[in-house]
């Protein structure tokens, strides 16, 4: 493990470069989930809700598999 204290100011700069690149690159893909999650529960609103809520969540997890990039 490096300590933040060892290291130079370009090192810390070129670590916080990594971090921000890494937290938008996840908050992407969560906001693709999130968006498809979305699309899943209104689907099921206008076809009237029903069924029990294990096949909903399989439902969901089907779309966001289907809608990954290979």
């Amino acid at each position: 493990m490096v300590k933040l204290t060892g290291m130079t100011v370009e090192g810390l700069m070129h670590l916080r470069k990594r971090v921000d690149e890494a937290l938008h690159e996840r908050r992407t893909e969560i906001e693709k989930q999130l968006k498809m999650f979305a699309v899943v529960c209104s689907a099921r609103v206008v076809r009237g809700g029903g069924g029990s809520p294990m096949s909903l969540i399989a439902s969901q997890l089907r779309v966001i598999a289907n809608a990954r990039p290979s």
